[in-house]
């Protein structure tokens, strides 16, 4: 896979360029497709400390997981969610 590509390189960029601008003072993002890790990334300003085990404070985005958390307890094909 090309680094243009990859969700890895590309998650990373989007982060490192909303700390630098200040958009967000760090931040952190994991993505899973199909059962395993395909993002694992996270920024900070220089003096912060940030690495994959960081714990956040979860406050709105909470609703978010709890409800995509609820809404998939099945594994079921598109065609089979496109049906109902």
């Amino acid at each position: 896979m090309s680094r243009r590509n990859d969700p890895q390189d590309a998650v990373q960029r989007v982060l490192d360029r909303a700390v630098a601008e200040g958009v967000e003072d760090a931040i952190q993002v994991a993505a899973y497709f199909g059962g395993a890790l395909v993002v694992d990334a996270w920024a900070a300003p220089a003096g912060r400390r940030v690495h994959g085990r960081t714990l956040f404070p979860v406050f709105s985005t909470g609703k978010g997981v709890a409800a995509g958390t609820k809404a998939e307890p099945r594994n079921a094909s598109p065609a089979e969610l496109a049906r109902g």
